[in-house]
């Protein structure tokens, strides 16, 4: 994982931004260094927890709803995310297991983390008795948001970094100009996160917020990974995270063909959790 002292924005004249003293490591507590991505990733975790706080609250849920499914997608993910990493860089974390659970340095991979979010979703789901669909809806917009900070952390890290380029707009790191791909996808996933926003308003069927999310970000995600300069897993044509998004863009695509017609938290929303969750 290469460092990030010393980044900074340039243009083809001037530095825009210069940051001199950047590190990846945040602070050192009693001798341990803690990471910049392991502090973003939990803010991001902490700024999703409250939106779903505040949104649970307005929809009648009980007290702590929004924290506990937090907690349940916080698990499911960073387990998801880190096994991922670990069976995609398997002869290294053979050689040191201990390392395995070093999760503050770095080493996850979203899209397993999305599938452990969802496992952990549709687990929550049934544990409470609510609708497998709408909660998914409701879920799927703080994600956007927790990602856009866990980018930022990789920027910071200097890991995920993009391709060496001389276009106006770059990032120096460790004197070599690249694409701030972490700072675009991060800027792209609070769009997403607008949009799913917006979407929430319009009362559509159960489902189809997960659909849009899987009909977004995988899209701008395929295209930001021709900008990636770190060492990536080939596939056949594109790389693995490429053909991964294609894959969700493709099950995307299905949910807006074949989900059902039952109404979303949105129609539902003045109830009382306990009330709706007959509905499961």
């Amino acid at each position: 994982m290469k460092s990030a002292q010393g980044v900074r924005f340039v243009t083809n004249r001037i530095h825009c931004v210069h940051f001199p003293n950047m590190h990846p490591v945040f602070i050192t507590l009693f001798g341990r260094p803690i990471a910049w991505y392991g502090v973003m990733a939990a803010v991001g975790f902490g700024v999703a927890a409250v939106y779903w706080s505040i949104q649970a609250r307005r929809q009648g849920r009980p007290c702590g709803f929004g924290s506990d499914l937090a907690v349940w997608l916080m698990a499911g993910g960073l387990l998801g995310a880190r096994a991922a990493y670990v069976l995609a860089n398997w002869d290294r974390y053979l050689a040191a297991p201990e390392e395995i659970v070093r999760i503050d340095q770095g080493g996850l991979i979203y899209y397993g983390g999305f599938i452990g979010g969802i496992a952990a979703c549709i687990l929550f789901a049934r544990v409470r008795r609510l609708p497998v669909w709408a909660t998914g809806d409701f879920a799927i917009i703080g994600l956007p948001l927790a990602h856009a900070f866990g980018r930022v952390g990789c920027f910071l890290n200097g890991c995920c970094y993009g391709r060496e380029t001389t276009s106006a707009c770059s990032v120096l790191l460790d004197g070599v100009r690249r694409q701030p791909v972490q700072l675009y996808e991060s800027a792209m996933n609070l769009l997403v996160f607008a949009l799913l926003c917006v979407y929430r308003s319009r009362n559509r069927r159960a489902g189809t917020g997960l659909a849009l999310y899987l009909t977004t970000y995988p899209v701008g995600r395929f295209f930001l990974e021709f900008l990636r300069g770190d060492p990536r897993l080939a596939g056949p044509g594109f790389n693995v995270s490429q053909l991964l998004s294609l894959g969700w863009f493709l099950v995307g695509l299905a949910l807006w063909a074949g989900l059902p017609s039952a109404k979303g938290l949105s129609k539902t929303g003045s109830k009382p959790a306990s009330v709706r969750s007959s509905a499961a």
